[in-house]
């Protein structure tokens, strides 16, 4: 992905996803709780992949 948007988009997908699979665990009275941690750590991944997306565009002499 090469865009700042692309990686904040996805990131408030995986949240909504989370926050989805939270409440309907709570409503439904199920024990699956575990299951909403990959998508909120998808979202804090994508969430600080795009933001630090112009540090690791810019070139510098680590990588050269």
């Amino acid at each position: 992905m090469n865009s700042r948007l692309g990686h904040f988009t996805i990131s408030f997908l995986m949240l909504i996803l989370s926050l989805y699979m939270f409440f309907s665990t709570l409503v439904n009275g199920r024990s699956g709780l575990e299951m909403v941690f990959l998508p909120f750590s998808l979202f804090i991944m994508f969430f600080t992949l795009g933001y630090l997306y112009p540090q690791f565009k810019k070139n510098d002499a680590r990588h050269k």
